[in-house]
């Protein structure tokens, strides 16, 4: 086995073909480390002070492991590692095929570590999921060179386990009774007094919802004086070539709700590896005001599960951020693990 390093984006597009076909064989196979993802995040999230390289593991010329990263360089000059994309991604780590991974993650830590007080201060991770394999790799090779690790849990995402049926997590997949029996009344009023509409956006509707999608979180980001990545234009270039991308394989669900014509709530999703990523929403405003005993994103975020049923997926993933309804509507805490490694 030799590793190799590979710099520039430019040559991480040479890997598409065989980036795939490692991480199928991996137990990191998720949306967020996949080649689309990270590749799309160097077309459009790199800042000047960023530096991606990707550690390449091979055995008889055929890849076996990869670490996506980047040097950063921050206000006084120091440089650190860190995960490619780790701001805005989930479900982090070294993506190594299974049954290799004592050796590649030995052959890749070694790499890394004898970089630091060298090329880097300090090695900065964050949202990783849990591996034993992984930091007890890490935690071997620092020792032995006498670096300082510090570890603590660091956004965590939520996740639910769904059901074979959609009745069935209405039975028993709502953890608050409460929310469960506002859910059934609110939904009764809805359809009562309002023509509603939720749907897939098809082909030709995506652009049109996906503008409606950015204009309505512009409105609630500007409405409660916040700053969001979707105001800004580097993180919708990013989604929208990842969507893009997933949409050709089918994967992309861009999700709406209509109240009486107008576009209540657009969300956000891709299915991958029978995974339904949750990956942003947005709500209008005005109709929250209009109608404020409703809960639009709880009420849209079940027909997203309902649908990821349908569509035959294991898990449904709200993603990171700290929203109770997470919790109430089924979701567990996973992954979201910081480990930094300084020198002593």
């Amino acid at each position: 086995m030799y590793v190799d390093i590979i710099t520039g984006t430019e040559s991480v597009e040479t890997l598409k073909e065989e980036w795939a076909l490692l991480l199928v064989k991996t137990s990191q196979n998720n949306l967020f480390l996949t080649w689309e993802w990270i590749f799309s995040w160097c077309q459009n999230m790199l800042e000047p002070n960023q530096h991606p390289f990707i550690i390449t593991a091979r055995e008889n010329d055929r890849l076996i492991g990869l670490a996506p990263l980047v040097r950063v360089q921050n206000e006084h000059s120091e440089w650190f590692i860190q995960f490619l994309g780790q701001s805005y991604s989930y479900h982090l780590g070294f993506i190594v095929e299974s049954g290799h991974e004592e050796q590649i993650l030995t052959a890749i830590w070694e790499y890394l570590l004898n970089g630091i007080g060298v090329v880097c201060t300090a090695l900065e991770f964050l949202h990783l999921d849990e591996n034993v394999r992984f930091e007890s790799g890490l935690k071997t090779q620092a020792v032995k060179k006498g670096l300082r690790i510090e570890r603590s849990i660091y956004n965590t995402c939520k996740v639910l386990e769904l059901p074979s049926s959609f009745e069935e997590y209405l039975r028993s997949g709502i953890s608050s009774r409460n929310l469960k029996q506002n859910l059934k009344k609110d939904s009764s009023r809805l359809k009562r007094e309002y023509h509603v509409e939720f749907f897939q956006a098809d082909m030709s509707d995506i652009p049109h919802y996906w503008s409606e999608m950015l204009k309505l979180h512009r409105q609630m980001m500007q409405m409660r004086n916040r700053h969001s990545a979707l105001t800004g234009n580097s993180f919708p270039a990013h989604l929208k070539q990842v969507a893009d991308m997933f949409h050709k394989k089918q994967a992309l669900h861009l999700s709406v709700m209509k109240v009486n014509k107008e576009t209540a709530a657009v969300l956000l999703g891709v299915i991958y590896n029978n995974v339904y990523n949750a990956l942003t929403m947005a709500v209008d405003q005005m109709l929250i005001r209009k109608m404020p005993w409703l809960n639009f994103v709880v009420y849209m975020q079940v027909n997203c599960i309902k649908s990821a049923i349908e569509e035959g997926c294991r898990q449904f993933d709200f993603l990171g951020g700290h929203h109770d309804y997470k919790y109430k509507l089924g979701g567990k805490d996973k992954a979201g693990i910081k480990i930094s490694v300084f020198v002593r």
